[in-house]
């Protein structure tokens, strides 16, 4: 089962431009000096369509005491000119995922968390949307796809060892339930208690759903999705684009298109919908790892982009 769990998470996809942070198709991270500061205990959100969603006192679960602050230590084993997305991390820190221009995808593998990354490519030719997310399942043994309205995956024994691909199987039931709205999906996002998986997905209306599949274990696929109405955007100018999500599964990690931040939606558990949202502050496509005691995300220096974490040197 653990190898059919695996084989049906896999990876998404990252942008940026040469001078600003380019967040999927539009939106774009602004310098940390225009920022606005974190948002106060007991903030509202309101979303697009007017209703305003429950107050918020922080976050919750794992996630409680994260509070990244100020400019994070560069990964430089991670400095590579094809860096043209960061796509997400596993919770052990172990594997990492990035996608180029041109749409070709590349991972990232060490031994521990406290060694140097070593660099492989999963395909010589592009198999994604350049700069497009695409989503590393939480062992690093398979990386999800989006393309048109159906997901993709593939998928490798180990860490290291040659992608195969790509493949709908463990995901017949999300990819027909995405063809019965003919909309188009992107930015899949696992979850990393391998349990979860997020996506966005467009609508014949123009607003952006944000949607969840749970892993059923029974099927030894992913069930079919439900749409998380509190994360509804109301046009492409407007996305909450998920990035990370924690190991209880209940703090989502999202670029918020509209306000140029990251922030993140809290829920009181799994089934729940997201009820309280907190600003996180100028860390796109940021994703935590599994104690949520710090995040890695796409950022910039003197050096250029690069991918960071927000707690010292790992």
């Amino acid at each position: 089962m653990t190898s059919e769990i695996e084989m049906s998470k896999l990876l998404l996809l990252l942008r940026v431009g040469s001078t600003t942070f380019l967040i999927g198709a539009c939106g774009t991270a602004p310098p940390s000096s225009s920022i606005p500061p974190v948002a106060d205990a007991g903030s509202k959100e309101v979303s697009p369509y007017g209703s305003t969603l429950s107050e918020d006192a922080g976050l919750k679960g794992i996630c409680a005491s994260l509070s990244p602050q100020g400019t994070g230590y560069r990964l430089t084993t991670l400095d590579a000119p094809s860096l043209g997305r960061f796509d997400g991390v596993t919770p052990t820190l172990r594997a990492v995922a990035w996608t180029d221009t041109t749409g070709r995808v590349f991972t990232a593998n060490r031994s521990d968390a406290s060694s140097g990354f070593d660099a492989e490519q999963v395909s010589s030719a592009p198999i994604a949307e350049p700069n497009a997310r695409v989503g590393i399942s939480y062992k690093g043994t398979s990386i999800l796809i989006a393309s048109g309205a159906t997901l993709v995956a593939y998928a490798r024994a180990f860490t290291g060892s040659p992608w195969t691909g790509p493949t709908e199987a463990t995901l017949e039931t999300v990819n027909a339930w995405l063809r019965e709205a003919a909309g188009a999906v992107s930015d899949p996002v696992f979850g990393s208690s391998g349990q979860t998986l997020f996506f966005l997905r467009s609508t014949s209306t123009g607003s952006y759903d944000l949607c969840e599949a749970a892993w059923d274990d029974g099927a030894g696929a992913w069930a079919r999705p439900v749409v998380r109405s509190s994360m509804i955007s109301a046009d492409a100018l407007h996305r909450k684009r998920p990035t990370g999500v924690s190991w209880d599964d209940l703090t989502l990690f999202f670029w918020d298109d509209g306000r140029g931040i990251e922030r993140a939606a809290v829920r009181s558990s799994e089934t729940h919908e997201f009820s309280g949202f907190r600003d996180v502050g100028n860390y796109p496509e940021a994703a935590p790892n599994q104690g949520c005691t710090l995040l890695f995300y796409q950022g910039s220096d003197e050096k250029g982009f690069g991918v960071f974490n927000t707690a010292g040197k790992l």
